[in-house]
């Protein structure tokens, strides 16, 4: 059979099955929150406030899972087929043969951590003679300017923050 022509493997999983983790990556905050009910999500609130620690998505979705009892509650209700759903279309379309083809086409192998076994094709020969030579300053430039995407990611969201906390306001005083 060629590669063409072989069809989306199916999943390894059924809902009963997936693990509660994986699941989870498929489900919305607000979702989740309404699914447990306020009870449940206000007493794990006031934990992680007492503990100092932040209450995000990742720690709420940490608690369902430790919790085996909440987490087959959760995987019982629609959100837990709704989320299975998305992990099914998600799984089919990055098992799609055509999807697979182009990703291998596009494909590009990076340097390594020493930066001695890499062929970097389409960057001028001056970067790369650079980057084999200097991996340490490379890495530590490719640190900095991640350092600065994450500022500027978050500086985004703050302004976004702020707009639609002025939106809000705007509304109250109409």
């Amino acid at each position: 059979m060629d590669v063409d022509e072989q069809l989306p493997r199916p999943s390894a999983y059924r809902l009963e099955t997936i693990p509660f983790g994986k699941l989870a990556r498929y489900m919305k905050r607000r979702d989740l929150e309404e699914a447990l009910g306020p009870a449940t999500y206000a007493t794990w609130q006031g934990q992680a406030a007492d503990a100092g620690e932040p209450f995000t998505s990742k720690h709420l979705k940490k608690q369902v899972a430790n919790d085996p009892q909440l987490s087959e509650h959760v995987r019982g209700t629609d959100l837990g087929r709704r989320a299975f759903d998305k992990y099914n279309a998600n799984l089919e379309r990055i098992t799609n043969p055509a999807n697979v083809a182009k990703s291998r086409r596009f494909a590009r192998p990076w340097p390594s951590r020493a930066g001695a076994t890499w062929a970097a094709t389409d960057l001028p020969r001056g970067l790369e003679q650079y980057i084999a030579e200097h991996p340490e300053e490379y890495e530590d430039y490719m640190d900095e300017r991640k350092a600065e995407v994450e500022f500027l990611k978050s500086a985004h969201r703050n302004a976004r923050r702020a707009w639609h906390r002025q939106q809000q306001e705007a509304k109250v005083f109409k």
